[in-house]
Formats: structure tokens, sequence, C-alpha cells
């Protein structure tokens, strides 16, 4: 498995954001007039943009077409986002140990980040959490042009950013979304099982790799580099 550079995903792989990104969609979805459980808000919560939460809530093609009320659900989950931004993440255990010894073995190693998030939210999470300086490029999707993963548009983007070929950038990230944006284009995959995907499905989408914790994460590439 030659490389150059990897791509992260951000929630579920780097950053334990779930709680907060939930607390986050339940208030918005009150704001536009849903009222679940916390634990059928929770349910909604796999990785998907905001789009596909959108379409789940609506199997009734006009409430989904309604464009006003898309951006109004939107808005509100994004300003409660960013209101509460990293008060109730934190980073899986021996993130920054790894990524710091991963660079110190190879020095010419690139980071990046690539997120279904919107990229006002990439880099001030990654700042809130410690962790933004160790990343070449950050780069989230959400209410851009730029496909949502499993499109590989995100992770080829990074890559041209990157200056490096999409053959030795490693996709790494904890759903099958991020395993299908790796795969479809053209890079090697290493999925985190302790994420919110789970083993058992990141094996089934064909990842080269499963790991239990991020700090496997130096132990796989060592055994594995070309």
């Amino acid at each position: 498995m030659p490389f150059s550079a990897l791509l992260f995903d951000l929630d579920g792989t780097l950053v334990d954001s779930h709680h907060e990104i939930c607390l986050a969609l339940d208030r918005a979805l009150r704001d536009v007039g849903f009222s679940f459980s916390f634990s059928q808000v929770e349910a909604l919560v796999d990785g998907s943009p905001l789009e596909v939460i959108w379409a789940t809530l609506h199997p009734d093609l006009t409430l989904r077409a309604d464009v006003s009320a898309y951006m109004h659900f939107v808005r509100a989950y994004r300003d409660h986002y960013m209101r509460d931004l990293g008060h109730a993440s934190a980073l899986y255990p021996n993130v920054i140990e790894t990524l710091l010894s991963l660079q110190l073995a190879r020095p010419g190693l690139r980071f990046a980040v690539v997120s279904n998030k919107s990229p006002n939210s990439v880099a001030p999470l990654l700042e809130a959490v410690g962790i933004a300086s160790h990343f070449t490029v950050m780069l989230g999707c959400g209410g851009t042009h730029i496909p949502a993963k499993p499109e590989p548009d995100l992770l080829l983007a990074a890559a041209q950013e990157l200056n490096c070929p999409a053959a030795r950038c490693i996709m790494i990230g904890d759903t099958v979304l991020d395993i299908r944006a790796g795969r479809r284009a053209g890079m090697p995959t290493i999925g985190m099982a302790y994420g919110l995907g789970g083993r058992g499905a990141l094996e089934k989408e064909g990842a080269d790799h499963v790991l239990d914790t991020f700090e496997d994460l130096a132990r796989i590439l060592r055994e594995t580099q070309g």
C-alpha cells in the first residue's frame, strides 16, 4: 500500500462529535415542527449529509422538494451547531499521538480532512479540538456544488490540492460512505470500527483494513507501506 497522503473523515473518525451533532439536529427539527425522541434523532445521524436526512424525513416527494422548508431546516441546524461547536466533542483516544508518530516516521507525509460537513465548520472544529495544525487541506462539501460522499469528488479535490495522485492517497473513515467514496476515487481504504459504521458494515463494503483503535493506524501503515 504505497502512500504519500492520508485523507481522514472527521466526525466519527478523528472526533467523537455524535452527541453534539444530535443535539443540534434535535433543536433544528423542533424549529421546523418535528418532535422526535432523542433516540430517534440519534438514529438519523449516520454520516449522511443534511439533504439525505431531510429526504428520510419526507418520503413524500412534494414535501421533500420544498426548497424553502429545507433551507429553513439547514439554517436552523447550522446555527445551533456553530453556536455550541466543540462543547460536546472530543478527540478519540491517541489521535494526536498517532498523527505525530506518523509525521515523525514519514516527514513528507501529508494529511487532509474530507467531510460531508459545511466547509465553514470543518476548520473551526479541528481548531476547537486542537489538531488543525496537522492538516494541509481541510475540506467540507455541505451546501456546496461538490457532491457528498459516497461520491468521490471531495476526495479527488483533496488529492488535487495536495498535488498527490489519488492512488497514493489512503481514505480513512468510519462509515460505508467513506469506504465507498475511497474505492470510487481509486484509493486504498481503512475503516475505523469504533465510529458509526461498525466492523461488519465496513468489512462488507470492502475496506482494505478495518481497525479497532486510532493508534492501530500507525501499525497497519508500517506493515503495509510500499
